[in-house]
């Protein structure tokens, strides 16, 4: 009779653990997708026909990295680059944060151009780079100011940099609809 009961505790122990494992993945508690990648790996390197979801390819999470090693030309390229991103509104890689990382820049000097200069170069330089990215108000030392040119009326370029940095990232964030230089 006591082994029976021992025997029933454990029936719903495997019972109770099972139900919380189920709940927990189908409210997206547990994240299945590294288990599920290593499985499909492993069976997949004998088969070349078995294709790997999308999560798990390394080339979705790809990052251009970049080196700017002319100090002219760092408005140009850093502008290029910002509508670039905008435009192409990549999604966040990976995906625990609402920010996707679009470029990183190498600038072995250091990056000397504003928020104000890359404006500028979008606004005399492209044709429409005020069009694909509005950016009404630019960071300066005293704080935020109007930008006294005309690049739309939304404020859609986020300044994060104090001026000398070697490494600059171009970011998307999706909450906030803006592309983030810091």
């Amino acid at each position: 009779m006591r082994g029976m009961a021992v025997q029933t505790v454990g029936f719903l122990l495997i019972a109770i653990f099972s139900l919380g494992l189920i709940l927990a993945l189908m409210t997206g508690l547990l994240n299945p997708a590294p288990l599920t990648c290593f499985v499909y790996r492993a069976f997949s390197s004998g088969n070349p026909d078995m294709e790997l979801p999308g999560y798990c390819r390394e080339e979705t999470c790809a990052l251009a990295r970049v080196t700017i090693n002319s100090s002219s030309a760092e408005a140009t390229q850093l502008a290029a680059y910002a509508v670039a991103c905008y435009t192409s509104k990549k999604a966040p890689c990976p995906k625990t944060n609402a920010t996707a990382v679009c470029y990183e820049l190498r600038i072995p000097n250091g990056l000397y151009a504003t928020e104000e200069d890359v404006t500028k170069v979008m606004e005399r330089d492209y044709e429409s780079g005020c069009m694909l990215l509005p950016n009404s108000m630019i960071s300066t030392p005293s704080g935020p100011e109007n930008y006294a040119g005309s690049c739309g009326t939304e404020d859609r370029l986020e300044w994060q940099l104090s001026g000398g940095e070697t490494l600059v990232l171009v970011e998307y964030d999706t909450e906030s609809n803006r592309v983030v230089i810091r």
